[in-house]
């Protein structure tokens, strides 16, 4: 279980690098709605993080990207220490 969610997890990185690393292209769309979906709730969850993670478009900044998900991959890897 912990397998899948890690894969999950870091399919959805990815896809959140991909409007930071090719900006304007098509592949980039793929997760344009994921940042923005993200974004929208941070924002909405905790007002303060607007100007560093979060874009006035509620579009995950390249910082934010990397403070939703990499402590989350670090569990999920942690918790597959053993096994």
């Amino acid at each position: 279980m912990v397998l899948v969610l890690t894969i999950a997890v870091g399919v959805c990185f990815f896809a959140s690098l991909l409007p930071h690393l090719f900006p304007g292209t098509l592949i980039a769309m793929v997760g344009i709605g994921l940042n923005g979906s993200i974004g929208t709730f941070l924002a909405g969850v905790a007002p303060g993080v607007r100007p560093t993670l979060v874009e006035e478009d509620n579009a995950l900044t390249l910082l934010g990207v990397v403070a939703v998900y990499v402590p989350v991959l670090a569990l999920l890897v942690w918790g597959q220490r053993g096994r």
